[in-house]
């Protein structure tokens, strides 16, 4: 994460589709070190999309609006999009496994979108 933090803000958009382990933990606010990392790759202004499928099953909640909200502000991005990922978005992260998974049709999945400040 601290290699990511060195590169500084380069992006005008992050787009992380359907991540697992530490990367998963960090986008739905439970590492906000990993968050901090992905936002610190993000130029003001910039946007970064999340899509993700976390059950209860896979062992993690999906946390709530407010929980996400406020992680992401802590790393200094203004949530603008939580909401049931689409087929439709599945497909537009350009994700096989995802595909295959079924996210946005048979196994639930979300959609994040936010802000750098």
């Amino acid at each position: 994460m601290e290699d990511a933090a060195a590169l500084g803000p380069v992006a005008d958009e992050v787009t992380v589709a359907l991540p697992w382990g530490p990367l998963l933990d960090g986008v739905l606010g439970g590492r906000p070190d990993v968050l901090a990392a992905i936002a610190a790759l993000v130029r003001p202004g910039g946007r970064v999309r999340v899509v993700v499928s976390a059950t209860p099953r896979d062992g993690r909640e999906p946390p709530s609006v407010g929980d996400l909200r406020a992680a992401y502000a802590a790393a200094g991005l203004r949530l603008s999009c939580a909401r049931a990922a689409t087929r439709a978005d599945v497909v537009a992260a350009g994700s096989t496994w995802g595909k295959r998974l079924g996210a946005g049709a048979r196994r639930p999945a979300l959609l994040i979108e936010a802000r750098r400040a």
